[in-house]
């Protein structure tokens, strides 16, 4: 079987994503399959370039299929006719893509939903899940928040399922002893209580809301540090300009983005997320992999990696002040740390394992396909 996987929209990183795509590559492999990966932009970390060769998989570059669709859809034609792919399956690309696939006769084509809809379902987003109803053999989310959205939009409910993208743990946790940047100030001043948080630096994010709760924090918490770790973005100034202004610049540092996150997630104490929505977290899951618990959000997403005095504390959106609480209730309970980092840690095992869950979707490629 031939696969084309698709996922436009990531950045010259080798994080989560990128090592399911390598996991994807060695199971095609193992399984008899070829598998040809596909990206907007070039992807020159080593690591992933390397174990993707590996695994006989090819790293295809086209082009934004929004930004540029004149360059990038042509390429991607030429090299569908070329290749003759059985299943292209497609994430974060233009959904002209899909009538273009349905007219190529490819015989099996997926689309997966990463993010849900947090506005009034406009008429694009209706035209958006018609083609995609029209135009593949299956419709995938990436959580059930992401599926009921969808559903809201118009998806028929019994074309749509949720299968979570996960996190490869063993090669997650395989990583872990490797740090691959410059060592983060502040490891051996903080007495084994570092704080984290992962993400970009973008409104969604509510990197505002996590700022704000580690100035609060660290003011009452002298032996704490709080690592941020994300590529820049709008709130990224504003973020770096009430740290100076709170003299604690030397507690709080933001690390950019790093492609060594599971060797700061071996070193976290507990993991801190402000997000106003997501569609699945993978932050959380890498700090559970660690028996990390998080503080987040309680908005849908997040929810189903995190349960609320289960495996980890979840406050209302947009409130520094309740991130700040339920951080320093877990900073002042080590036993309630330990209990939720252990139920988190069995979670990410039972639920979220993309070994099981890639084996999960190459099955139904097959069966698709036959």
């Amino acid at each position: 079987m031939r696969i084309l996987y698709w996922i436009g929209r990531v950045g010259d990183k080798f994080g989560s994503l990128e090592r399911y795509n390598v996991l994807l590559a060695e199971k095609c492999r193992w399984r008899g399959h070829q598998v040809v990966v596909m990206h907007d932009i070039p992807n020159t970390v080593p690591e992933y370039v390397q174990r993707l060769q590996a695994a006989g998989s090819r790293l295809l570059v086209i082009g934004h299929t929004y930004s540029d669709p004149w360059h990038a859809l042509p390429s991607a034609i030429r090299f569908v006719r070329e290749w003759k792919p059985d299943v292209v399956h497609v994430h974060f690309v233009n959904p002209l893509v899909l009538p273009l696939l349905k007219v190529l006769q490819v015989p099996v084509v997926y689309q997966t939903f990463h993010t849900g809809i947090d506005h009034a379902i406009s008429n694009r987003t209706r035209l958006i899940v018609w083609m995609c109803q029209h135009c593949t053999r299956r419709i995938l989310a990436v959580s059930d928040r992401v599926r009921r959205d969808e559903i809201r939009a118009g998806v028929h409910p019994d074309r749509i399922r949720t299968l979570y993208l996960g996190l490869s743990l063993r090669d997650f946790l395989g990583s872990s002893n490797s740090c691959s940047g410059p060592i983060p100030n502040g490891l051996n001043g903080s007495k084994g209580k570092i704080i984290i948080t992962v993400g970009r630096f973008s409104p969604e994010k509510g990197m505002r809301y996590v700022t704000e709760a580690a100035v609060n924090v660290l003011k009452q918490c002298p032996d704490v540090v709080w690592w941020l770790v994300g590529r820049d973005g709008p709130d990224e100034e504003s973020a770096k300009s009430l740290v100076r202004q709170s003299g604690l610049n030397e507690r709080i540092f933001f690390l950019g983005q790093r492609n060594d996150v599971p060797w700061l997630m071996r070193h976290a104490y507990l993991q801190v997320v402000g997000s106003l929505f997501e569609g699945l977290p993978l932050m959380a899951v890498e700090s559970s992999a660690f028996g990390v618990p998080t503080v987040g959000t309680q908005i849908g997403g997040l929810d189903e990696v995190v349960l609320d005095g289960i495996t980890g504390l979840l406050v209302p959106r947009a409130s520094s002040s309740a991130l700040a609480d339920a951080t320093l209730r877990l900073l002042n309970d080590p036993e309630l740390r330990n209990r939720l980092g252990e139920a988190a840690r069995a979670r990410a095992h039972e639920v979220f394992d993309s070994e099981r869950l890639i084996d999960e979707l190459l099955d139904m490629y097959e069966s698709d396909l036959n």
